[in-house]
């Protein structure tokens, strides 16, 4: 198969790391990675293949000429929220699409995220209003996609709940969370709840973006990345099974009850999180795994993602929840929500006991596109320390409010940011 010039972003974040690793490992493309710390990147790169660009997205201009001779871009990175969400993840993103050549490009893979789409396909308007920074600023991005002159070779991806990582890769938020999680398995197993919602590995995402770029969709055309479906209450019982845990009784987290631990335990809920914990039903339409390629598929079932996780061993909690690494992510699980710092701000949360210390980064390199941000079943756990959430303060820049109407009021994390 002909070489193919591939500019890749995020390549230092989960997904970034599996999909370059499987490029430079079963391809024989030409690879150009930005990054804004080479230090990051714990696959092998040494290869004539590979060319590292130091830099960042906020000054992507200064790679306008190679960016006009660049076959494929995979577009990974992204900023989690404040104005970096809009600066990297709208504005220097359809700036880099704008400097892609269309006569050379055949195509620009960007990943965006589940989270704003809702049961159709269709873009979910509550992203719009409710959605937190990083979530608002891709349904923004999204619906400007069409007015690129690039547009019709543009191929999102929409990833669901993004599990991945191991000692040579950096942990997705979820796999870094899931130890911390399963502590609480001897409560779950009693509860059940209504909801549901599709997961996919990173390794698939990989399979499947490789796939892509060697077989160009005509025309150009959206997928959402995820195994099927799957309920709260078969995840419970899957995730019992797989761990030797029985169910004698089970009781329903009516959402009058759900309401009743949230005020019990005084837990932050911000507009797009009472959203969510009202919506439910996180599905999607048509979701993909390799195995909708005709390829083998790394983990299409919730027991085999267990064991694969666990057997990685993820670190422990207290390094999980380290921040200011320059990924912009603290790691920690505080209930059902992610704790996300700022790279460059924060080190670890107060809550994790950890002393503050200057981060290294700014909080968008490492970080990778796409994770739906809300799992449904953490919501329905039973009351316990790891609910409990500090106020959270963040900013609202006036230049979110000025996308699409005020947004500012009821965009909050629901995490906190680790103390510099």
């Amino acid at each position: 198969m002909t070489s193919k010039r591939i500019f890749v972003t995020g390549a230092s974040g989960c997904i970034g790391h599996y999909l370059t690793e499987t490029l430079i490992q079963e391809t024989d493309h030409e690879l150009y990675l930005l990054v804004r710390n080479p230090a990051k990147l714990k696959f092998d790169w040494q290869s004539p293949r590979v060319h590292l660009l130091q830099g960042d997205m906020r000054r992507i201009e200064r790679f306008a000429k190679l960016l006009g001779t660049i076959d494929v871009a995979v577009l990974v990175a992204t900023a989690w929220g404040g104005m970096d969400a809009y600066d990297i993840n709208i504005l220097k993103t359809l700036k880099l699409m704008e400097l892609l050549d269309p006569q050379k490009c055949e195509q620009v893979i960007y990943f965006s995220t589940a989270s704003i789409l809702d049961r159709q396909n269709e873009l979910l308007e509550p992203a719009r209003h409710f959605g937190t920074d990083y979530i608002f600023s891709k349904y923004q991005c999204y619906k400007r996609l069409s007015r690129l002159p690039i547009a019709s070779r543009v191929t999102t991806l929409f990833p669901t709940l993004v599990f991945g990582g191991d000692r040579t890769k950096p942990y997705s938020h979820l796999s870094s969370g899931l130890p911390e999680v399963l502590k609480w398995v001897e409560l779950i197993r009693f509860f059940q709840a209504e909801g549901s919602f599709h997961f996919i590995h990173a390794k698939d995402i990989a399979t499947i973006v490789k796939h892509l770029i060697d077989n160009p969709p005509q025309p150009a055309r959206p997928f959402v990345l995820g195994n099927q479906a799957i309920t709260v209450n078969e995840a419970i019982a899957q995730i019992c099974a797989t761990l030797g845990k029985s169910i004698s009784f089970s009781i329903n987290l009516y959402p009058w009850l759900t309401d009743i631990f949230i005020s019990l335990f005084r837990i932050q809920m911000s507009s797009w999180d009472r959203f969510c914990l009202n919506y439910r039903h996180f599905t999607y339409k048509d979701p993909v795994t390799p195995a909708t390629f005709g390829l083998p598929t790394y983990s299409s079932n919730l027991p085999d993602l267990l064991r694969i996780t666990l057997s990685s061993q993820p670190p422990p909690p207290e390094a999980a929840g380290m921040g200011g690494r320059g990924d912009g992510v603290t790691g920690k699980r505080q209930g059902s929500f992610l704790c996300r710092g700022q790279g460059g701000k924060g080190a670890r949360g107060k809550e994790a006991g950890g002393q503050g210390g200057k981060g290294d980064g700014e909080g968008w390199e490492d970080g990778e596109e796409g994770e739906a941000i809300f799992l449904p079943t953490l919501p329905t756990l039973p009351p316990a320390p790891l609910h409990k959430k500090l106020p959270c303060t963040r900013s609202s820049p006036k230049k979110l409010n000025q996308l699409d109407g005020p947004q500012g009021k009821h965009h909050h994390y629901g995490g906190n940011k680790g103390s510099a």
